[in-house]
């Protein structure tokens, strides 16, 4: 087995080596030839890992294997490649011998999970005892003081992916990684250059202008891509980088260009440098400089000249504005002072990249982004370095909702104005998950009396005001100067709980939301500084050096962003759920309107069906209703009430069509409520309307006929394990039961079967004179006796209902309820025979 290992891996290496001297000779520009592709599996420890870029190759060496790994090239699980570590490949090779789609690496230190999905419940570890971590129903523990990568991500119903090794004891150890499973946007223009599309089994490829993406599994992009064809492409990027859908722009006439957010740069002077839009990497070549202003946070457009692989001097950075509004706010993160000696405690210090919200498109007229200056909100205390944006609505009965890109909040400092009249206006922060689903309102602020209230606080938040913590119900006066927007509220904080057990630590989008009442006014709100939660990087203590912001002291703050970077048009919220609901009430004059002295009837079972299935019973009022419906084809049906006659439905306010006791083909659209599908029932105290009954033939009758019974089932005590048997199929089992005995079953047997073969031929439940005697009293059937109580405690009379009745006999039968057997036998036998043959 060693000899046969050390083959494969001189193969490996021998068809590696071939790519050394054409490392730059990658397929841009052409139309990809057909490929003469192969699988290469091999295992051994990493030593040397360096992802491909949208314009550079990467490098994976495996043991003696040294590959080069295509431009555009997602490996699979390649977050958990670590140096040292081993793994296995299985990687496709192009003709060219290049890593490319699909490709997996897999940790074989121990056994390892690759698993995604929402997150049920998580607590770490600590160097003493094993953590936990459940997505969905599946459920892992974490060994002992070892810390997931990327846990900061973990929240309650987050949506995640997780990698990584299993130890002997099958606990979550190292490597591992945490991702989130989201999106990122990048627009595109130029010429497309290489086209693959994906299948449901394989990736595709898609290169612009020598700039190479992956296209994911099962990406179905809409027609008219293809080689040569000009255009501008908004890319929709999953976690992986990998494009998951494509919305068009116009047919591309400008120069190549890639816009998007910077979230990371570094210049390259006598080394290599790089700049990070869009989500997408490209190294910078040692000693060119890029044309304009690279701001990581700002909104961009790069304009690339590339050559081996790298951007080369000629290539531009604008500044641009996204699809939709946005504004930054400041961020701050917790460090260490005393650089030059002892740490000395901890201080805030300034990030140079700010937090960016967008506008949710599209927004209502009388929106608009300000900058802070006396003019337009008054003298604002603002930290040295930094400014400051505010969002403002002035439009009556609208909504505005801006999002942040995706972060861990800490603190947020806001402040509220208003002018003219804003009685009723609301303004509300929350959190919400990456995908927009699970939002958490954290606080909200109705505008009143020339000020705010505090109208909703999350558990786990405390509003300072003056540094003083504010309860729920307390009012800030709006007394400050605020130039343009009128007048305004004090600084006013919001401070998140850190304990391990609140559901605000992780990974979300900040929501800033005003909702304009009906007055001709207008609202604003300038979110001034965010404190944010940062990890530290091995760089650090050297590099990430400031003067902190409380004891203006020396220190050193951490960089490391514990989110993945979430921010754009992609990101769409779930669709606003809708709702359907009515009423079951006694409506005893039958016009189908309920009026006084019609009460609701509780209790009442009603049943959706179509593009969501559930079943609920109305309240004490006769009101039922279904919320959080997506959009959809539905159906509403009633259960009728014992008891009580069928009156008549009356069609809600979205429509549809009426039968008896059901309303079908009703259309609800998103963010819709359909009310008034209500169910009308003529009933009156005492005795019900329903009073049917059937032709009950005596026990003779049936044994006489035994060749000619009427189809169907019937349940007999004691036979196919107390479950029905067809009446056709089985004629000497029934006759049995029609002789009876003495026993108790046996009497049972007798009475409870014959009883079955006259409803059975009377057409069954499907009859509605059957289903009219199941919903009659037994005194219907011409009986009368004395109220017999079972032993469960329930008490049959002649007001009982036949279905009460069946009821109780079928219970008896199936939980073995022998000591009722002969009472349930002489009700029977009282029906039995009340036909007269």
């Amino acid at each position: 087995m060693r000899t046969r290992t050390n083959h494969n891996s001189l193969l490996v290496w021998a068809l590696c080596a071939l790519m050394v001297s054409a490392a730059a000779a990658i397929f841009w520009g052409t139309t990809p030839k057909v490929s003469a592709q192969h699988a290469l599996t091999t295992t051994g420890r990493v030593g040397e890992f360096r992802a491909a870029t949208a314009i550079s190759p990467g490098i994976l060496s495996i043991g003696s294997m040294r590959c080069e790994i295509r431009p555009g090239t997602v490996i699979e699980g390649q977050e958990m490649i670590r140096v040292g570590g081993t793994f296995s490949l299985k990687a496709t090779m192009n003709d060219e011998d290049q890593i490319v789609v699909p490709s997996a690496v897999s940790s074989q230190d121990n056994s390892s999970i690759s698993a995604c999905g929402r997150v049920r419940t998580w607590w770490p570890s600590t160097y003493a005892t094993a953590g936990r971590l459940t997505l969905d129903s599946t459920t892992w523990t974490i060994a002992p003081g070892v810390e997931l990568r990327g846990a900061m991500q973990l929240s309650t119903d987050a949506d995640v992916c997780v990698s990584g090794a299993l130890n002997a004891a099958g606990q979550i150890s190292y490597p591992n990684s945490i991702t989130a499973s989201a999106t990122s946007t990048v627009q595109i223009c130029g010429r497309v250059t290489a086209y693959s599309p994906a299948t449901a089994g394989a990736q595709g490829s898609l290169a612009i202008e020598n700039i190479a993406f992956t296209i994911a599994r099962g990406a179905a992009l809409p027609a008219g891509i293809s080689v040569g064809a000009n255009l501008c492409l908004t890319l929709c990027l999953n976690r992986s980088g990998e494009i998951f859908d494509i919305g068009y722009g116009a047919a591309n006439s400008g120069p190549v260009s890639l816009c998007g957010y910077i979230t990371a740069y570094s210049a390259g002077y006598w080394t290599a440098g790089s700049i990070t839009i869009g989500g997408q990497t490209f190294p910078i070549a040692p000693g060119a400089q890029l044309q304009g202003q690279a701001m990581i946070g700002a909104y961009a457009c790069l304009t690339p000249v590339i050559a081996n692989g790298q951007l080369v001097n000629g290539s531009t950075i604008t500044s641009s504005v996204p699809q939709q509004p946005s504004f930054a706010v400041t961020a701050v993160v917790e460090g260490t002072t005393g650089i030059y000696g002892p740490p000395n405690g901890t201080d805030l210090f300034l990030l140079p990249t700010p937090v960016v919200f967008n506008v949710k498109s599209p927004a209502p007229a009388g929106t608009s982004i300000f900058p802070v200056n006396n003019a337009t909100f008054g003298p604002l205390p603002l930290l040295e370095g930094t400014r400051a944006q505010g969002l403002t609505l002035s439009t009556p009965n609208a909504t505005v909702r801006a999002e942040s890109c995706t972060d861990s909040f800490w603190d947020i400092v806001f402040h509220v104005a208003s002018m003219g009249a804003t009685d009723g206006d609301m303004v509300t922060l929350s959190l919400q998950n990456p995908n927009g689903s699970g939002s958490r309102v954290i606080a909200m602020l109705t505008l009143r009396n020339g000020g705010a209230e505090l109208t909703q606080l999350h558990k786990d938040v405390t509003l300072l005001w003056s540094s003083q913590p504010r309860a729920l119900g307390s009012f800030f006066p709006f007394y400050l100067p605020a130039g343009a927007a009128g007048s305004r509220s004090p600084e006013l904080a919001l401070v998140v709980s850190q304990s391990p057990t609140t559901t605000l630590n992780g990974c979300f989008q900040l929501v800033s939301e005003i909702k304009r009442a009906s007055g001709a006014g207008k609202t604003s709100v300038v979110i001034s500084q965010l404190q944010v939660k940062r990890m530290a990087t091995p760089d650090d203590p050297a590099v990430s050096n400031g003067t902190s912001l409380i004891t203006n002291t020396l220190g050193w703050y951490p960089t490391g962003k514990v989110c993945d970077f979430i921010c754009g048009p992609c990101q769409q919220p779930p669709t606003p759920p809708g709702s359907l609901s009515g009423t079951v009430f006694c409506d005893n004059n039958d016009d189908g309107v309920q009026q006084a002295g019609e009460p609701g009837l509780a209790g009442v079972t009603i049943t959706l069906s179509g593009a969501a299935n559930r079943t609920t019973t109305t309240g004490s009022n006769g009101a039922y209703v279904f919320d959080n419906l997506q959009p959809g084809t539905y159906r509403i049906t009633e259960t009728q009430p014992a008891a009580e006659t069928d009156g008549r439905e009356t069609l809600g306010s979205l429509g549809g069509v009426v039968s008896n006791d059901m309303f079908s083909n009703i259309d609800l659209a998103a963010n819709q409520s359909g009310v008034g599908y209500n169910f009308g029932e003529i009933c009156s105290p005492g005795m019900p309307k329903k009073c049917d009954t059937i032709c009950w033939r005596p026990t003779q009758y049936f044994i006489t006929f035994i060749r000619n019974l009427p189809g169907g089932t019937v349940l007999i005590p004691g036979v196919n394990a107390n479950n029905p048997i067809g009446i056709q199929q089985n004629l000497n089992t029934i006759r049995t039961a029609l002789q009876g005995g003495s026993a108790p079953s046996q009497k049972l047997s007798k009475e409870y079967v014959t009883a079955q073969l006259s409803l059975a031929g009377a057409g069954g439940q499907g009859s509605p004179v059957v289903f009219n005697t199941y919903w009659s009293m037994l005194r219907c059937s011409g009986v009368d006796f004395a109220p017999v109580t079972l032993s469960n405690g329930v008490v049959l009379s002649p007001d009982s209902l036949l279905n009460d009745l069946v009821d109780q006999t079928v219970f008896a039968i199936k939980g073995n309820g022998s000591a009722d057997y002969e009472k349930l036998a002489s009700i029977w036998a009282l029906l039995n025979g009340k036909c007269g043959n």
